[in-house]
């Protein structure tokens, strides 16, 4: 039976498609081993068929060290002795995520795989490179020119954050329902008021629903100005977790996937965060959802497969004359898009990967 060890130095194992997905079919091989940090949120992975070690640090304690800036030597350190007390194992696959999991996995179980996720120039990243990566899995062709350069001599394999497109996923017949939805982290930066404000514009038959993780004060927020909206059952607001399996499902609910993000007052917005595919349009895609979204560099696909529309600006008008278009032609861009989610099927891309690592 195959091993395989996944280091995951951050508390949002929950909310990771890609580790969950790869979990999936890793363990379909042998036996899976995470490291990974404890969250409340998170208490739902006992579902996962993985030996999850969790690192928990104390909610005061971690408040403490990010104030301070020590959080990620902290949690380096606590990885290392951890992966440390497991390199006897003899793993035939391990992949280290981001700069402090390679570091960790480099250090004490030899060759890893370095699993990008987020991309930064730190001293993390220049760690990492100082110990040499030689085979690394990241989002886009932009993201590793971005991370390591157009030289780079290692292997490396482009994996989509996108779902598990499975047998009853197939494409029908979708009929519009008069449902948007929002998707994700909701959070200003998100442009989730962007689409609230287009919504009060529109007929009061469109709802849009706002679905993902939210803070308590955000939350207060947008119930007290958007409260007539609420009450008027055309506005939800929920945190509720849905597990990666039911996502499909659930989204059939809706018509349109928003992908808005609120970049025009940002004086120099991140490439990390310009660049990165949403996982959100992969799962949009998947449930043959059109996409709105803003037209930056990680949301191409949208363009690229005709699945929806991107847009420069987020005046109300702006938005809504792209929810009408897509109305107006539902059955092309849902078509198009499930299309797109079929492209980008995870298991298609991860079991090429993994058939290339074991030679």
């Amino acid at each position: 039976m195959k091993k395989f060890l996944i280091v995951f130095p951050s508390e949002w194992l929950a909310y990771s498609p890609t580790i969950l997905n790869m979990v999936k079919l890793l363990s379909v091989c042998g036996q899976v081993d995470i490291v990974s940090f404890w969250d409340e949120k998170t208490s739902y992975v006992k579902t996962l068929e993985a030996r999850v070690h969790f690192i928990k640090i104390p909610p005061m304690v971690f408040r403490v060290l990010a104030k301070l800036h020590l959080l990620r030597a902290y949690k380096l350190l606590s990885l290392l002795w951890v992966v440390f007390r497991k390199s006897r194992i003899k793993y035939d696959v391990s992949f280290g995520v981001d700069p402090l999991g390679f570091i960790a996995v480099r250090i004490f179980c030899g060759n890893p795989v370095f699993l990008s996720l987020e991309i930064e120039h730190n001293l993390w990243s220049e760690i990492a490179k100082t110990l040499r990566v030689s085979k690394l899995l990241i989002q886009s062709q932009e993201r590793m020119e971005f991370m390591f350069g157009k030289d780079s001599k290692f292997r490396y394999w482009i994996l989509p954050n996108s779902p598990i497109i499975l047998p009853d996923m197939k494409q029908e017949f979708r009929k519009p329902k008069g449902h948007i939805l929002y998707f994700g982290n909701i959070c200003k930066k998100h442009g989730v008021e962007f689409c609230i404000d287009s919504l009060k514009l529109m007929s009061d038959d469109i709802k849009l629903t706002l679905h993902g993780i939210i803070t308590g004060d955000y939350f207060y927020y947008l119930n007290k100005k958007y409260s007539e909206l609420i009450n008027n059952d055309r506005l939800c607001i929920t945190s509720k977790y849905v597990e990666q399996a039911d996502i499909h499902l659930y989204f059939n609910a809706f018509d349109i996937g928003l992908c808005l993000y609120d970049i025009e007052k940002s004086a120099s917005p991140d490439f990390n965060y310009l660049s990165c595919p949403s996982g959100k349009m992969y799962d949009y895609f998947a449930a043959g959802l059109p996409v709105i979204g803003s037209n930056i560099l990680g949301l191409q696909d949208v363009k690229i497969f005709s699945a929806g529309l991107l847009i420069d600006d987020y005046q109300p008008n702006t938005i809504i004359g792209a929810i009408n278009h897509i109305y107006e032609n539902y059955s092309r861009y849902s078509a198009a898009s499930y299309k797109a989610g079929c492209h980008f099927d995870f298991r298609k891309f991860f079991l090429l990967i993994l058939d290339d690592l074991y030679q």
